[in-house]
Order: C-alpha cells, then structure tokens, then sequence
C-alpha cells in the first residue's frame, strides 16, 4: 500500500505537506488533458505545487487536510501559501493568498506521517481567501449526495510539470474506514489513477463536489477519497464564516 500522507523527502520538486517532501514526475497518471477547470484550484507552498483543491465560494476553497501540514505533523505557515484560481495551466491562474482554515473535529484521521499528531480530525480543509476571485463562474456546488457503486466519477489534477490532467474512476466502496481514513470512498483505476500531488484535488459527479482526493494505494490501484455528503452542512456553514 502507498498512501499520498507518506511521500519520502527528497531534495527538489514539488512540495507535498511540507517545503522538501516531493511526489513523483507526475501526478494523475494517464487520463487525459483538460481545461474544463469545474472549480479545481492549484494550491502552492512558496514556489512548488502542494495540492488541488475546489473553489466552492467566491472566498472558499476545499482541500484535503493533510496538506497543510508538514510530513512530520507540524502546522506549516499560512503565509507562505498561495491558490491560484481560473487556468488549467500549471502556475498560471489568479493568485490569492490565504488568510484561514477550517477544520472538522470530532473523527479519527489517517496513519500516515503527521496523522497522529493532528489528532481527531477528518482530512478535509476548507480555506478562506483575503479577497474574493473574480472567476464566480469556477465555483463548483457542493454535493448533498453520495454517488452510487459503480458509478463514475471525475478526480483532477496538475503534473509535476504538465497542465490540469483528468481521469475517469469508478467507485468500489463507499461509507468505509479505509486505513483510518473515515468516510471514506474507495475509487478504482478507470482511464487514469491519482498519485502524489494530487492530494485535495475534487471528485465530480456531474458538476458537484463529491470527495477530496487524500489517499492512493498501490496494489489495487486506487484512489481513497473523503466522502463530501457527511460534511456537508459544515462546509455550507463554514462559507459564512468571516475572519479575515
């Protein structure tokens, strides 16, 4: 099994939960090219490529948790991050800078590399902008439905050095704990497969935000993402928050 949570730290590329820790030569792998941005936001560290996320308010963006924090578990700097919104281009996009996160308490978290020092929190995120984006037409709804077994749904995410890439997978399982991960959807390979640096990327069905990319495993090829409907009335009450 490899998980998303546990990338070694290697000397360059991008960053993945902290400034040195980097993914492979790509990210989703297979699928194919798009510009059909549908809310997918690129969310950066300094100069390197963290995470995706979804832009589902003209100041909010969800992601996945874990990329906020370093490989050891500590909290990295909001300052030092950066979303840009509006182009499937990889560092290209409206930059905005981020001014607060919201987390969800109350379940338990991944074992990877900092899950245990976060404590009982889901590995979900929602970030406040200082400003609000321009592009009100890349907001994407948060979905109050589960998608069914079987059914296909949309991940998305930026190359180490290549545009927004999309692949089609299907969903195995969904309402599991998979590797302490709750609520968690299990998603197989279809015409392509998350890897690293897709973490917090959306799952669409449709034209609604459905999961948060946090996870891959190896053998089988798949994808664990973090089930949407359970948060939804947080997050709906999350975008009126109003602290920067």
């Amino acid at each position: 099994m490899r998980f998303m949570k546990s990338i070694p730290m290697l000397a360059a590329a991008l960053a993945f939960g902290g400034v040195m820790a980097a993914p492979p030569a790509q990210a989703i792998v297979d699928g194919v090219e798009s510009r059909h941005l549908q809310g997918a936001v690129q969310i950066f560290n300094g100069q390197n490529l963290t995470c995706g996320g979804t832009l589902v308010a003209r100041r909010f963006v969800v992601t996945a948790r874990h990329c906020f924090f370093s490989s050891a578990g500590r909290r990295l700097s909001l300052r030092n991050f950066r979303v840009r919104v509006g182009d499937h281009r990889l560092g290209q996009g409206d930059q905005h800078n981020v001014c607060e996160t919201y987390e969800k308490v109350g379940v338990s978290t991944g074992d990877g590399p900092g899950g245990q020092a976060q404590g009982a929190f889901s590995d979900i995120l929602v970030i406040q902008l200082r400003e609000d984006v321009n592009q009100a037409n890349q907001i994407a709804p948060v979905g109050n439905q589960l998608p069914a077994v079987n059914d296909n749904v949309a991940v998305k995410g930026w190359g180490h050095r290549g545009d927004m890439k999309v692949a089609t997978m299907r969903v195995q399982a969904l309402n599991r704990e998979i590797d302490n991960v709750p609520d968690a959807m299990d998603l197989r390979r279809g015409n392509g497969i998350t890897q690293n640096g897709d973490s917090g990327g959306p799952v669409m069905l449709g034209n609604q935000l459905v999961g948060v990319i946090s996870e891959f495993e190896d053998n089988p090829q798949s994808t664990l993402a973090v089930e949407v409907q359970p948060y939804h009335d947080w997050i709906e009450q999350t975008l009126h928050s109003n602290a920067c």
